[in-house]
């Protein structure tokens, strides 16, 4: 019988420990320290390797773990081809499109598999991660910080506190009252937080994940009136709230003043306008070469050249994405990449609608409904992966929630106690 590591000479200690640790640390990490949250995110797909060593890619009766491996790496693979294949090869080969988290994937699905976190650790880790994440921009912005974003970019940073916002009251109907207070408390502060980062394509996501949380209690049967009077009448009064501030007036008149200056007087020279400019561009450049694309580093050089104005050519240089991850993913990797992003994004909602008439399972499959979503519709008007905290994110939360699936209620007995496997953790 193979030896546990709590089992081996020396005196090592398991390492089921440090996996919890840097489950409960990464989700705020990557947002506030950004180089412990990739610390985090490394130390997991060591201890994954090792996993994979010692025992293999064993994926048992774990069928979620091979989909996940095969979604991530197939979309990794995809963006590798594509570079290859459009003869763009100034990218390096292990970070094409700088999509290198997802090449570890399959050893972060693994470990986080065999390791079974439990729902109450992971709702703890949704909760405390957004109040962290919100302490932080509140103080920056007492501080003085214009656009306060964390230690990442203020759109990034707004999507992913709004969604540990929604994965903190996902399990509420399920809560003792103690849980149901602290889950407000955090979903209060991702909000908030995600208010104070000024990000107004965020702002509107917030209704599609309202929407889905509703959904979610209403399939599983927890979609009582006093529920949903109670969570509508704090959104509400957040809303409310937040219309009062000077922030999100000032956003919500530029965004309208933008719109119309587009649309009545042609002026493109503002976030609206350079939007639809690149998508328009992006759209032309990509019907020109539909099967192979451009290559990842070449996607702005092809969409400017579809425009005549130098001005707009510059604009679109400026950037490193077109402002939609559907269409920078059809003109950098063609209608492959494009297929691939589809089924990275859109077979997980799948499997977790079948999953979604499970009360035990809501945190794993709300959770994961919610991250895709998130992902999906963010992407119509920003970048949704190419960077570094936004790929940690997703393969990091698509690997608990997808594997998570296959096995019983975290708060369970059997699955509180289950023991670890042999050589393992």
């Amino acid at each position: 019988m193979p030896l546990t590591c709590a089992e081996t000479p020396s005196g090592w200690i398991g390492i089921r420990p440090f996996v919890l640790s840097a489950v409960l640390i990464l989700p705020a990490a990557i947002l506030v320290a950004p180089h412990l949250g990739e610390a985090s995110y490394i130390l997991l797909t060591v201890f994954g390797i090792y996993c994979f060593l010692r025992n293999g890619l064993s994926f048992g009766k774990n069928s979620n773990l091979l989909l996940f491996s095969l979604l991530t790496l197939g979309f990794y693979s995809v963006a590798l081809v594509s570079a290859l294949v459009s003869g763009d090869h100034s990218t390096e080969w292990w970070n094409p499109g700088n999509l290198r988290e997802f090449l570890a994937a399959p050893f972060i699905g693994l470990l986080i598999a065999k390791t079974r976190i439990s729902t109450r650790f992971l709702m703890l880790t949704v909760k405390l991660s957004a109040i962290v994440v919100f302490l932080v921009v509140f103080y920056q912005l007492l501080n003085g910080t214009v656009r306060p974003g964390g230690a990442v970019n203020p759109l990034v940073f707004a999507i992913i506190a709004l969604l540990l916002g929604f994965f903190s009251i996902i399990r509420l109907p399920l809560e003792s009252s103690v849980g149901k207070l602290l889950s407000l408390v955090s979903f209060t502060a991702g909000s908030m937080a995600c208010v104070i980062s000024q990000s107004r394509g965020a702002w509107i996501l917030s209704i599609f994940l309202f929407a889905y949380v509703l959904f979610a209690w209403y399939r599983t049967g927890h979609l009582t009136k006093r529920m949903t009077l109670g969570i509508t009448t704090l959104i509400l009064t957040l809303v409310l709230i937040s219309a009062q501030t000077s922030i999100v007036k000032q956003r919500t008149d530029s965004a309208l003043a933008s719109f119309h200056s587009f649309q009545v007087d042609g002026k493109w020279q503002n976030s609206i306008g350079k939007r639809i400019i690149m998508w328009k561009s992006g759209l032309s450049a990509a019907l020109k070469k539909p099967l192979s694309g451009w290559g990842t580093d070449q996607t702005q050089v092809a969409a400017a050249a579809q425009v005549e104005s130098p001005e707009m050519k510059r604009v679109i240089l400026e950037y490193n994405h077109l402002h939609n991850e559907y269409i920078t993913t059809l003109v950098a990797k063609g209608l492959p990449g494009l297929t691939s992003l589809l089924l990275v994004l859109f077979v997980p909602i799948l499997i977790f609608f079948k999953q979604s008439r499970h009360p035990d399972q809501l945190a794993y499959h709300g959770i994961g409904s919610l991250l895709c979503i998130g992902y999906a519709l963010s992407g119509l008007s920003n970048l949704a992966f190419g960077d570094d905290t936004l790929n940690i994110f997703f393969v990091f939360f698509l690997a608990i929630t997808l594997t998570g699936c296959e096995f019983t209620d975290g708060d369970s007995k059997s699955t509180q106690e289950a023991p670890t496997p042999a050589g393992l953790i």
